[in-house]
């Protein structure tokens, strides 16, 4: 009965994820209506790497090549048209709130803290700016990336040494693609190793295999 009920909450988490991402896409639906902002137009309009995969190995315009790589496959669906990229940069958002809802509920297996989490992250005023301004996209991304090594790194705590190496590599890939996005995810090393300390017994801390 307790593994029934646990694979039901299992299919349960997957199925918020669209309900995450059509809340953050009624929530913020009058950002199609914007144009470029400042930022934009270096980053982006006048960045000769999001054209195409060639300009994107040439890197002519150095910088963040998971947010470019991003920005190229908006720009082959929509060219520049800056409603079409507000699309993807509304599924990171959406996408995100859900990652704090399953990291929360990993830290605090409580349903209503997880919740509360989550929506207050989805509605905050402070949000406004990344999600509306395509050239903060490189938020977006790196907290996605960020989220989702710390639920490997979280995961990997439990099982077989095999298990734990894989689900730690999968957490090092995750923030390798983070830093991608953006150099100051870099930090995220912190996070392991202050909850090894503050929320591990000496005998359960399990970073250093």
């Amino acid at each position: 009965m307790r593994e029934y009920k646990e694979n039901r909450f299992q299919v349960f988490r997957w199925a918020l994820l669209p309900v995450f991402l059509l809340s953050g896409y009624l929530l913020f639906w009058p950002s199609f209506d914007s144009a470029w902002l400042m930022d934009d137009i270096p980053v982006l309009v006048n960045n000769p790497d999001i054209r195409s995969l060639t300009n994107f190995f040439g890197n002519y315009y150095p910088g963040r090549p998971l947010r470019e790589l991003t920005y190229l496959i908006d720009y082959q669906f929509f060219g520049l048209q800056p409603a079409g990229y507000h699309v993807q940069q509304i599924f990171w958002h959406g996408l995100n709130a859900w990652l704090v809802f399953l990291f929360s509920l990993r830290l605090f297996p409580s349903k209503p803290v997880a919740w509360g989490a989550a929506l207050l992250f989805l509605v905050h005023p402070l949000q406004v700016e990344v999600v509306a301004n395509i050239s903060h996209r490189k938020d977006s991304l790196a907290l996605a990336f960020c989220l989702a090594s710390l639920l490997a790194y979280l995961r990997g705590r439990d099982g077989e040494k095999l298990h734990r190496i894989l689900w730690l590599f999968a957490a090092l890939l995750f923030w390798g693609v983070a830093m991608m996005a953006k150099e100051n995810a870099l930090a995220l090393i912190v996070m392991p190793v202050a909850y090894e300390l503050t929320r591990s017994g000496r005998g359960h801390r399990k970073l250093f295999l």
